[in-house]
């Protein structure tokens, strides 16, 4: 008779909670030691990274010249979430004026592989200084690792009011280190730093000179970091401007993506990290484009009613849906068929029943 193998369970496995991405509480079997660390896994996995071949290159070379990052609204169908790539602007625009433009993504068996991006397909912000670019995109996650931020985690102005998030306040950035990006699959790094001026008054852009809004942050931008994901973290020893101390909860806030730096060769003018400048020195003050830009292009009219026409016609077919991201668990069907149709409950018991019907015949 053979033996049962069995593995053997830590003692520390257990159910909990992890509010860290965005103060949200997400229910998770593991480790609860997982929860001492600094950065969860979701701030580097989110990360890909950005590059384009130019078409004048005869080695068809593609070169990294940025990061980007995959954020995600969740659909009414329950299951399915809608993923975007974010990144700046810069990275897309002058690029695809000289070339192809990619992405770089881990695969699930160790490796990377590069994606073309449709060139069409790009959203930027309505205000013409926003250094900001958004691209519908799901790659398989049966072939390509990664994750994608819930968008639960953006600062919007009413999150960073209730949180008192200001001036002082570390800030965590992850993405791509040119010098050490990794040879077999991406590896991003982290950096960290602390916010030193709000949004609040324009900056002028040193190409266009249009007035754009910015965080500034103590922390060297260089190339390749342009378009990283920028957190605010709060950790359990943060005193906050009300006198309130938490003692329990590590939360990172998404509060927007890195722009560029200024130059010690041409203080006082913020330039772009576009361009090589691994061996410049700069200032040590990094521009962040804020993420409620970010949140004015997800919930923009164009990808709203995408967004709707997309539930509608899926719960209509009552269809099996494909991977736009499956992940969390959203309103049940008659929830979301409620708020699609804008029926009432009588309407809806009707549709469910015909449904029903319809799904009889077919089988």
């Amino acid at each position: 008779m053979g033996t049962l193998a069995t593995r053997e369970v830590d003692q520390s496995d257990c159910v909990y909670f992890d509010h860290r991405l965005g103060g949200v509480a997400r229910a998770i079997f593991g480790n609860v030691q997982t929860l001492n660390m600094r950065v969860p896994e979701e701030i580097l996995d989110c990360v890909a990274y950005i590059g384009f071949r130019q078409e004048a290159d005869e080695t068809d070379q593609i070169r990294l010249i940025g990061t980007g990052f995959f954020v995600s609204i969740p659909s009414v169908i329950s299951g399915v979430s809608y993923v975007y790539l974010a990144t700046a602007k810069h990275c897309v625009v002058k690029p695809l004026a000289m070339g192809e433009l990619f992405i770089r993504l881990n695969t699930i068996d160790g490796t990377c592989e590069y994606l073309r991006l449709d060139s069409r397909n790009w959203l930027f912000s309505e205000d013409e200084a926003s250094d900001i670019a958004v691209l519908p995109l799901a790659p398989d996650r049966n072939r390509y690792k990664y994750k994608h931020l819930d968008t639960g985690m953006i600062g919007t102005q009413e999150k960073l009011n209730e949180l008192r998030i200001g001036i002082g306040e570390e800030a965590v950035v992850a993405g791509l280190f040119t010098r050490r990006a990794g040879g077999q699959q991406n590896l991003p790094i982290v950096r960290f730093g602390n916010i030193s001026a709000m949004p609040d008054e324009r900056l002028a852009d040193s190409d266009t000179g249009l007035g754009y809004h910015a965080y500034l942050i103590e922390a060297r931008s260089i190339g390749g970091l342009s378009g990283s994901p920028v957190f605010a973290y709060l950790g359990p020893d943060r005193v906050s401007p009300d006198g309130n101390i938490n003692l329990t909860q590590r939360v990172m806030i998404l509060i927007g993506l890195i722009r560029g730096h200024w130059e010690h060769r041409e203080p006082g003018r913020a330039i772009s990290a576009f361009s090589d400048e691994l061996e410049k020195v700069n200032w040590g003050i990094a521009s962040v484009t804020p993420a409620t830009e970010l949140a004015a292009i997800l919930y923009g009219e164009k990808l709203m009613n995408g967004r709707a026409n997309k539930d509608k016609e899926m719960l209509e077919k009552d269809a099996p849906v494909n991977d736009s991201a499956l992940e969390e668990d959203y309103p049940r069907f008659e929830e979301a068929l409620k708020r699609v149709l804008a029926a009432d409950p009588t309407e809806v018991k009707r549709e469910i029943a015909k449904q029903k019907e319809e799904n009889k015949k077919d089988r």
